[in-house]
């Protein structure tokens, strides 16, 4: 048969001569049906395969993580985008405000998660949740300021709507939630007000109405499951109080022990003990109590102390009026460095100016 040369040009490199037969366009067409036709039959093929495969399972793989830190970075370490942490499990891209578990979280959502909440109500709102979604009477009785929705009122045991009838509110609805709490004066009516949804719970020596500071609660044990037995968020027990995340500082911790680990117990990071109050960079040296403690002003304060005046750390601007012991007095010089007059028994420790004058 006859053969023609085809000469092929970049992108291959060189040239390369291929023979076709020389067939007529009647013996072609008989030939390009069944390509045609093998090509349709393998994208038929193709597409049933894809119509097979399983739905992605990305969401449910993120539910599954309850790690916060693999969570946070679940693309880099797992290849697998998530929305980030809810409170007790890792949240799918697709996720609702109803998934966040922790009120803090929830407050914070938009800017942590990316999702839009009207904020904690007992659970994480949404923008379209109404009163009925509100399970804590405190944040039904202020719903305006706390969630953005305008309720009537906790009627004991549900939120009302503005629209609810007059059958439904109660003295116990328009009755200030602190007065109906704080007149519990035993745990078992306060429990009974709990039952109701009135109140939180029992703090220790008085009833709490939802929303309390840690502040209120005046035992160790119930301190430290404060979220769990009165939905009241706490970083623990400081010496003799209960410590909230907004106000706590080291100066609340009165318990040694618990000074020296409140980093790990608290997650407050202080500089130690003062004698009667944990310190920080920045205490006064008047915290500083203890003789011995008082030569480590400078690690427990940051400010370096002249020495001790009978009571209590002396800073070098306190002079001869903050010594409180006859002895010190009378060594002032050698002691501390101060050049005092002597001691009075009423005034204490004079300035050497005070009896030349």
């Amino acid at each position: 048969p006859l053969q023609f040369v085809l000469d092929l040009r970049p992108p291959f490199s060189g040239t390369s001569t291929l023979a076709f037969p020389d067939l007529r366009a009647a013996e072609m067409q008989p030939m390009a049906a069944v390509v045609v036709g093998s090509c349709i039959l393998a994208f038929g093929q193709l597409a049933t395969a894809l119509r097979n495969v399983p739905p992605t399972t990305a969401a449910s793989e993120c539910l599954g993580i309850i790690d916060r830190e693999t969570c946070e970075d679940s693309r880099g370490r797992l290849n697998m985008p998530c929305r980030g942490w809810g409170g007790s499990t890792c949240l799918p891209l697709n996720a609702t405000a109803e998934s966040i578990t922790d009120p803090t979280i929830c407050a914070q959502a938009l800017t942590l998660l990316g999702v839009e909440t009207l904020g904690w109500g007992g659970k994480c709102l949404g923008p379209e949740a109404e009163c009925e979604d509100i399970t804590l009477p405190d944040v039904c009785d202020d719903s305006k300021a706390k969630v953005g929705l305008l309720c009537a009122g906790w009627d004991g045991s549900s939120c009302l709507t503005p629209d609810a009838s007059a059958e439904l509110i109660t003295v116990d609805t328009i009755l200030p939630k602190a007065v109906r709490c704080a007149e519990a004066e035993s745990e078992q009516r306060c429990q009974e007000l709990v039952g109701s949804g009135v109140c939180a719970g029992w703090g220790g020596h008085s009833c709490l109405e939802h929303g309390s500071p840690a502040r209120s609660i005046t035992l160790e044990s119930i301190c430290r499951n404060s979220m769990r037995f009165l939905s009241i968020p706490s970083i623990g027990w400081g010496g003799n109080a209960c410590l909230s995340f907004e106000d706590a500082n080291c100066h609340d911790i009165t318990d040694r022990q618990i000074c020296e680990q409140s980093a790990e117990r608290l997650g407050l990071e202080c500089t130690g003990w003062g004698g009667h109050t944990c310190l920080t960079h920045g205490s006064p040296l008047s915290m500083i109590t203890d003789p011995a403690e008082c030569e480590n002003s400078l690690a427990l304060t940051g400010a370096q102390s002249v020495g001790w005046g009978g009571s209590r750390c002396l800073g070098a601007d306190e002079g001869c009026k903050g010594i409180a012991s006859k002895h010190i007095c009378e060594f002032s010089a050698s002691l501390l460095g101060l050049t005092c007059s002597g001691w009075h028994s009423t005034l204490g420790c004079l300035e050497k100016n005070l009896v030349d004058r």
